[in-house]
């Protein structure tokens, strides 16, 4: 019986190591030098930028625009900085002269919604590039298509739903920083 209770203890361990080890979630991946990143000395995270047309019936009011940005993009900064490699926020206008630039630009969002018994989740689409600092060859270049969730008290504001589309993308992040050859 301990045999067998052993290789499925064994077995067991290999699943979730596998799921453990992780990939990208939401970024397909156009340009990968997996090595470049792991030489890397640090990593600067610039704040998210959003380029694209909002419509003019959007649930966002101009005034709350700047502020609600600045929210979702510090929540990507703090989320993709969660690494045990030196990793840094930029201020806006800041290049670092050593290391890797992470930039993520979103170049389209849908809000999603929450009414009671049916919600959406908001979603992100945009790009993900890491830029060697000293040289500036792209290392990393990747397409974001990046869903929400609609779990826990974030569904109910679209401020919520769209924090929870910046998540995956900054895990994305974490992970690529993370990755070992």
């Amino acid at each position: 019986m301990k045999l067998v209770v052993g290789y499925a203890g064994l077995a067991m361990l290999a699943v979730f190591l596998t799921a453990c080890s992780g990939s990208l979630r939401v970024t397909s991946a156009e340009i990968d030098d997996a090595a470049a990143i792991e030489r890397a000395s640090s990593f600067h995270i610039k704040p998210v930028t959003y380029e694209f047309q909002r419509p003019a019936d959007w649930e966002i009011p101009d005034r709350d625009w700047p502020t609600k940005t600045r929210e979702w993009s510090d929540h990507f900064g703090q989320r993709a900085t969660d690494t045990e490699r030196p990793v840094y926020a930029l201020g806006s206008g800041s290049e670092p002269k050593e290391g890797a630039v992470v930039e993520f630009v979103v170049t389209d969002m849908k809000l999603g919604y929450y009414a009671f018994f049916a919600a959406g989740s908001a979603r992100i689409w945009g790009r993900l590039t890491i830029t060697d600092a000293k040289t500036g060859k792209v290392i990393f270049k990747g397409a974001v298509d990046s869903p929400g969730s609609t779990e826990g008290s974030d569904r109910y504001s679209y401020e919520g739903r769209v924090k929870t589309a910046h998540t995956p993308v900054a895990d994305d992040v974490r992970w690529l920083i993370r990755r070992k050859q």
